[in-house]
């Protein structure tokens, strides 16, 4: 499949048989290689996975967590936050916001 696409990208030294070249970039010739292979390029999305908790049911649990952390701020007892997610950039982000 590459000879076929540079066949007709390719030239040579008419004095030199081992001496060629050809006027595709490298990223040209895997594109078109690729696409005779039948290969698609495809861009990956992600999809907000949020489930299907209804908004009045989230504002509860929130209101839950709100109530424990004053509970346990009276009786002194220190109140973690721990963030478990998977970090992901959001794309490109000035730079003031790291």
């Amino acid at each position: 499949m590459v000879d076929e696409v540079l066949e007709a990208h390719s030239a040579g030294s008419p004095t030199d048989e081992a001496v060629r070249w050809t006027d595709l970039k490298p990223v040209q010739l895997a594109q078109q290689v690729l696409a005779r292979a039948g290969y698609r390029r495809r861009s990956l999305r992600k999809a907000l996975s949020t489930g299907d908790v209804e908004p009045h049911e989230r504002d509860r649990q929130f209101r839950l967590i709100a109530t424990l952390r004053r509970q346990a701020r009276a009786r002194g007892v220190p109140v973690l936050c721990v963030d478990t997610r998977k970090k992901e950039r959001l794309g490109h982000l000035p730079p003031s916001w790291g």
